[in-house]
């Protein structure tokens, strides 16, 4: 049976990976993605406290399902957004939001 430090390194590498996804990358989906590597790391952490604490009321199964639904839904408007871009024929540049002023 792995320690939970193995799990808390995974976690804090995945949430590495998703923060610097998130500073260094202009791509609007790249940078969706990073979130969603952030979503992952919390899952992953939240998993392996909850089996080490053993606790039973299911408290924890509960927030892992919730973290997942919001993943989810972060998919699915990321998929409508990507659909109505690419349609209007525009571009995926975070940059090109400073146009946006009203």
């Amino acid at each position: 049976m792995l320690q939970l430090v193995y799990f808390m390194y995974l976690s804090f590498a995945l949430l590495a990976v998703g923060l610097a996804g998130i500073v260094a990358s202009k791509h609007i989906i790249l940078i969706v993605l990073s979130v969603e590597l952030l979503f992952v790391s919390s899952i992953i952490l939240l998993a392996a406290s909850a089996s080490y604490a053993s606790t039973a009321n299911g408290d924890a199964a509960a927030m892992i399902i919730a973290v997942w639904a919001a993943a989810a839904s972060d998919v699915i408007v990321l998929i409508a957004l990507y659909m109505v871009i690419k349609s209007r024929g525009a571009k995926f540049d975070v940059t090109l939001f400073s146009e946006l002023k009203g």
